[in-house]
């Protein structure tokens, strides 16, 4: 839950009027609790004072004690000789704060579990990493206790979620440990909807690690995984959200663009539930790129201005530098440059923070490409042989191939053929070298034999990028030529 939504008395009102299922509620605050925030413990002490009668008492501690009893109220304890009205309402009043008493206790005791936990995970962390390989981990977390930790599986889950992108290996090594380390763990210890929660992140961020890693049917088959352990969780709408969104990623790297699109909304009306408009930013940043690929633009700029209204610059500053970057991209996509331009010269102090070279690459390679839409020709050639010359430095094959169509695409322009002829050997001579798979090898050829012919048409290089934009994830994937 978000530091910025916290419970309220009217959302406990509404759980009395039967508005709001309890079990939400109760799981609700159990989360927020965890995090030990005084706001909303002085909310509900707040609301309890208030209380006087609550006719839905018996509702509630069905929900939270599990008891089928159709009296809920303790014998003894109530005067015989009360009037029958105040008699009930006593009699409502002390199930209530019985209630109340049985969930705040059951509450503390885990959270004061869990605690615990997190006070002993980071150790128990570096004391499996110290191992050699997964198997010798995997083996220690099924022979000592000492691992059956609810935090140190969600602190390997976060490590996964970290390394994805870097070092995909290590990320699905941490995630199948995370998942060792989940199955270990007995259920009733930590609530069971909690532990299949914990699987459905592991699972899921499995199926992440292995798309990335362009196995697409094995994270398929782990996202069927995730989806069980969702259907017997707590129902916690930020778990669901995350769960959809990594398959709303895999969609989109399977082709299938509708599909992710409807995900997307789906997790989207789930944080919005929740309170958390961060997370909604993300989730429209990832539409907006989808509607991008779709060849929506206006729709997709219109994904990422409200995503920029979201996004809180301030707690995550690079996920806002992202945002602004593809809002800026989707400007020049639009043909409209000057804007692109002014937009991007706006946000350039933000690129210093983030001295990665990477990142520095991309904004060079965005000032070209509206440099080219301004017809400032020379500016953009001197961009992407820079970032052309630096993805082949960083070993980033498929974006190298990517700008080194942007560059093809002007030497074309400017019939310079003899200069696109060079540039489509050498990039043939230097694949080899980056280890890409063979069937790049063999796509590249086409524009090799397209350059001698001096038949490189906009339509072909437009063909090849987007080959080339789905090889990343299916490298095997063979391009197929038009016939004529």
């Amino acid at each position: 839950m978000s530091e910025h939504s916290h419970l309220t008395r009217s959302q406990y009102e509404e759980l009395i009027r039967g508005q709001l299922p309890p079990r939400r509620l109760i799981h609700r605050l159990f989360q927020h609790l965890l995090e030990r925030c005084p706001t909303c413990r002085e909310e509900w002490r707040a609301y309890c004072a208030d209380r006087r009668h609550h006719p839905g008492a018996l509702d509630l501690e069905r929900e939270v004690t599990g008891s089928d009893d159709s009296d809920p109220f303790p014998e003894g304890g109530l005067s015989t000789t009360a009037p029958p009205e105040e008699a009930e309402t006593a009699r409502a009043q002390g199930s209530w704060d019985e209630t109340l008493d049985r969930a705040v206790s059951r509450i503390g005791r885990l959270r004061r579990r869990i605690e615990k936990d997190r006070a002993k995970a980071p150790e128990l962390l570096r004391q499996l990493l110290s191992l050699e390989g997964l198997e010798a981990r995997v083996t220690r977390v099924r022979r000592s206790d000492r691992y059956r930790n609810w935090a140190l599986c969600d602190l390997l889950l976060a490590k996964s979620r970290e390394a994805a992108f870097l070092d995909p290996d290590q990320s699905e090594k941490l995630c199948q440990l995370a998942l060792e380390t989940t199955a270990v763990l007995e259920p009733a210890r930590y609530q069971e909807p909690i532990h299949h929660d914990l699987l459905a992140r592991g699972w899921a961020y499995l199926a992440n690690t292995r798309r990335i890693r362009s196995r697409l049917n094995a994270a398929d088959e782990a996202l069927l995984m995730a989806r069980y352990f969702l259907d017997q969780g707590s129902g916690d709408p930020l778990v669901a959200g995350e769960v959809l969104s990594l398959e709303a990623s895999l969609r989109r790297g399977q082709r299938r663009f509708e599909q992710a699109l409807d995900l997307l909304s789906y997790a989207n009306r789930l944080y919005e539930v929740a309170g958390e408009s961060q997370l909604q930013g993300r989730i429209l940043l990832k539409r907006s790129t989808v509607l991008g690929e779709l060849g929506r633009i206006d729709e997709a700029i219109a994904a990422s201005d409200t995503a920029l209204e979201l996004i809180d610059a301030d707690r995550e500053p690079y996920q806002h530098l992202c945002a602004r970057h593809s809002y800026v991209h989707l400007l020049h996509l639009a043909g409209r440059d000057a804007e692109a331009r002014t937009a991007l010269e706006e946000i350039r102090p933000l690129y210093r923070r983030f001295r990665q070279p990477l990142t520095e690459l991309r904004l060079t390679w965005l000032e070209a490409e509206i440099a080219e839409g301004l017809g400032e020709l020379d500016d953009a050639e001197a961009g992407y042989e820079e970032v052309r010359r630096g993805f082949i430095e960083h070993q980033v094959p498929y974006d190298a191939a990517l700008v080194s169509l942007c560059l093809a695409g002007l030497y074309r322009r400017q019939g310079r053929y003899g200069e696109l002829r060079e540039l489509a050997q050498e990039m043939l001579v230097t694949f080899p070298e980056l280890e890409v798979h063979r069937e790049i090898l063999a796509t590249w050829k086409v524009l090799c034999d397209a350059a001698v012919a001096e038949q490189v048409s906009v339509r072909l290089l437009g063909r090849l990028a987007d080959h080339f934009r789905r090889a990343r994830r299916l490298p095997a994937l063979k391009f197929e030529e038009e016939t004529s």
